[in-house]
């Protein structure tokens, strides 16, 4: 597919999922990646993801990153407008390659 930008999606507090003392997006990453790249060979999962969740009992965000891309929480930062955060590691956002390297 040969995409190498940040495909994100940053949803409105208003249009959010409330879980625990989180929110998050309603969406999954199938949605998003079907509504940018439509009908293609590829999975969302074959390529590094992550997540952001707001967490509001402590103000601050949790960021989920698969370990290979964490040389762009920096730019995730940027397009969340995060001021507070904390990276977390979750066995759902571990790409194929990473997933080689680990044990979950």
């Amino acid at each position: 597919m040969g995409y190498q930008g940040i495909l994100f999606e940053a949803v409105p507090e208003a249009s959010s999922e409330v879980y625990a003392d989180h929110i998050t997006s309603p969406f999954g990453h199938a949605d998003l990646f079907d509504r940018k790249f439509g009908e293609t060979s590829a999975d969302y999962f074959e390529y590094p993801r992550g997540r952001v969740v707001y967490d509001r009992k402590r103000n601050l965000h949790l960021i989920y990153s698969d370990k290979c891309i964490l040389d762009k929480v920096a730019e995730i930062v940027r397009l969340f407008n995060i001021d507070k955060y904390e990276i977390h590691y979750d066995e759902h956002y571990v790409c194929p390659q990473c997933r080689g390297e680990i044990e979950i």
